[in-house]
């Protein structure tokens, strides 16, 4: 014990040294691990940041893409409801429908002309055609009057020019829809006879005397109705479905029965006509 006690005060100061050395090195250590702990934390608030913002940005994206799907799988299945019976379930397979759905987008459009077009970002490359119904997830639109390999002009319902067949949903009397040029939100239903029930606020759809819409489609709503004098029918102003000024995702439809349907017409009247 005594040689134990001689050693130690014999290298005491090199003891103390190592001592105050191992203390140095602790609080050296300490030091440094602090700013660079502070450091640390704020790289990884930094990159965090950058990773939410970055997944904002396609979730962003992402939801565009699911309502653009959302809004097409809402006129599919509104297609089944139209075309199917009351007892089968809303399908949304449109080989099993008459009319096939092909999306698009409206790249240009005018609303304060008397004659307005729409253009759509689709062709004849895409599969679009001549005369498709063209419809939103509001109502119908118009129909397609001109095509190119990437584009489509859209004859719409707020042209001077277009003519659609109607009918009042509750009441079934028929009458024709055109466009007064008042304003892109309205048109005018003609040709509803007076014994019609009518009411402000009725669902006007498509007729059956279309062969470019199914029928039923949603057109509008009945805004006001009157009779002009000596005329024996009702003229009813619609307030249209569709907003022009917002339009964006459209629906080109392709009725598959309606040349077959058009040959026989055409047969029919080339043989009344001899």
């Amino acid at each position: 014990m005594k040689n134990l006690i001689k050693l130690f005060i014999r290298f005491r100061f090199l003891v103390y040294f190592i001592f105050l050395s191992l203390v140095c090195f602790g609080s050296m250590l300490q030091l440094r691990l602090y700013p660079g702990s502070v450091m640390l934390n704020g790289i990884w608030s930094v990159t965090d940041a950058y990773h939410q913002k970055e997944s904002e940005f396609w979730s962003y994206f992402s939801l565009r893409e699911e309502n653009q799907k959302l809004k097409r799988e809402l006129v599919q299945r509104n297609l089944a409801c139209w075309q199917g019976s009351k007892n089968a379930s809303h399908k949304t397979d449109s080989g099993r429908l008459n009319f096939e759905c092909r999306p698009a987008e409206v790249v240009n459009i005018t609303t304060d002309l008397t004659r307005n077009f729409i253009t759509l970002n689709k062709g004849t490359a895409d599969g679009f055609k001549m005369d498709q119904a063209v419809v939103s997830s509001e109502g119908i639109v118009g129909r397609i009057v001109g095509l190119s390999a990437h584009f489509s002009s859209v004859l719409p319902l707020i042209n001077k020019e277009s003519k659609v067949n109607c009918r009042l949903k509750k009441d079934g009397s028929f009458g024709s829809l055109g466009w007064n040029m008042e304003s892109y939100r309205f048109a005018q239903l003609t040709d509803i006879p007076l014994n019609a029930r009518i009411r402000q606020g009725d669902t006007v759809v498509t007729s059956a005397l279309s062969s470019i819409f199914p029928e039923g489609m949603f057109v509008g709503t009945v805004y006001y109705y009157q009779r002009f004098a000596n005329e024996s029918f009702y003229t009813v102003k619609v307030c249209l479905g569709a907003d022009f000024k917002r339009l964006r995702n459209v629906y080109a439809l392709q009725n598959k029965q309606r040349a077959e349907r058009d040959s026989l017409e055409q047969h029919i009247q080339a043989e009344y006509d001899r």
